[in-house]
């Protein structure tokens, strides 16, 4: 499940709280993985659509907190499992709902899974 994966990965990289769900009272700073789509390419290859969304207390701290999430996920490709990690956009994304600061990364990555690849 390349979700788990990128949550392990990004705890491992990064000082901040990951989750895969919006959390319920958690205090920020954190970040949000929401994969938004997954295709198969190959036998065992998938490439999937992740944003990476940052949350802060303003928007320069997420936007800060943002950049060390592009950091780690453009060293993605360190790891056995994953062939291509690359940028498609950033941006700010304000959670509006909420009041809450938010920066968003979109990536896509190529990644190898034999087990059906969600």
């Amino acid at each position: 499940m390349i979700e788990a994966y990128l949550k392990a990965y990004f705890e491992d990289k990064l000082d901040v709280p990951v989750c895969l769900e919006k959390p319920d009272g958690l205090v920020r700073p954190f970040v949000l993985i929401d994969v938004t789509g997954v295709r198969k390419i190959g036998e065992g290859v998938y490439v999937a659509t992740a944003a990476l969304q940052s949350y802060s207390h303003s928007k320069y701290e997420a936007e800060q907190l943002n950049r060390a999430v592009m950091r780690a996920a453009d060293e993605l490709v360190e790891r056995m499992e994953i062939g291509g990690a690359s940028l498609d956009t950033y941006t700010p994304f304000n959670d509006l709902s909420r009041k809450m600061y938010r920066y968003q990364a979109v990536y896509i990555i190529v990644f190898y899974d034999n087990e059906g690849g969600t």
